[in-house]
């Protein structure tokens, strides 16, 4: 049977969106992750010199031993220990005091953060948002095997990239299950993915393969309008985003390779026969 190339084209830039989409979340979870090394870092060293200037400035403020100024705390002590009970007392009575009757509001704190009620608010999580990664992870196992079956029961190999498609697409489901880099791109590059298979899927006349590639549009599309774009830890800080020119960058050496041990040509033409032999 023969398989227009329009099919294995659309097919194939079906597969090649889904692998952008695999890169993007391998970049995006590198990133998260040197992020909070550096956080860390930077906060255990800022605990670091804050013990350290502390211990520094206690040591500053001790007079030395045996001098006029100890002699005359030593005495003080013992002398006006009634009056430092005293002033223990009244200190003791003061913030009793200071608890039962707050200031004017300008000195006292609020224990309560406004924004912890958004935060709770944003973490409930609907049944059908929680088992939808579940039922993603299903549908795309079963969507691999129908793949593959009509792969070896044909003999064609026209749907080896929808296999390919489904297989990225299981990969990136258990690497991001609870969904936490699931956004605006990713879901932009799954649901165009799964249209182009649909595309190519209809041109092949093939109706099973067609219905196939129909449920996984629709499954495509449930994911991308009900799961909740992940939520941003940092509202108050300059958090870096990592702009569409920084991706570009990072993903020409696998497109557009420059010179390595080989010259920047002949690379270049290895990755056009690379793809040319995918379509």
């Amino acid at each position: 049977m023969s398989v227009p190339n329009s099919v294995v084209l659309l097919s194939g830039c079906g597969a090649t969106l889904h692998l952008f989409r695999f890169c993007l979340d391998l970049i995006v979870e590198a990133a998260t992750h040197d992020e909070k090394n550096n956080k860390d870092f930077s906060s255990s060293s800022e605990k670091g010199q804050l013990e350290g200037s502390k211990n520094n400035e206690k040591i500053n403020d001790e007079p030395p031993y045996g001098s006029m100024e100890a002699n005359k705390q030593k005495s003080k002590s013992n002398n006006d220990g009634s009056m430092s009970v005293t002033s223990g007392n009244m200190t003791e009575i003061t913030e009793a005091t200071s608890l039962i009757t707050p200031n004017n509001g300008d000195d006292v704190e609020n224990p309560t953060d406004p924004n912890d009620k958004d935060d709770a608010t944003e973490m409930s999580v609907s049944p059908l948002e929680s088992s939808l990664p579940n039922v993603s992870l299903f549908i795309h196992c079963i969507l691999l095997a129908f793949f593959l079956k009509e792969n070896l029961s044909m003999h064609t190999h026209h749907l080896v990239n929808f296999t390919i498609t489904v297989f990225f697409g299981i990969v990136v489901n258990l690497r991001d299950r609870e969904r936490k880099r699931f956004y605006a791109v990713n879901r932009v590059l799954y649901v165009s993915s799964s249209l182009l298979l649909l595309t190519a899927g209809m041109i092949t006349g093939n109706s099973t393969a067609s219905f196939a590639a129909s449920v996984y549009v629709a499954l495509a599309m449930t994911e991308s309008r009900i799961c909740k774009y992940p939520k941003d830890t940092k509202r108050n800080e300059n958090k870096p985003a990592l702009s569409r020119e920084a991706i570009f960058i990072l993903l020409k050496p696998y497109f557009w390779p420059d010179a390595t041990t080989n010259s920047a040509i002949l690379n270049r033409l290895l990755v056009i026969l690379t793809w040319l032999v995918c379509f």
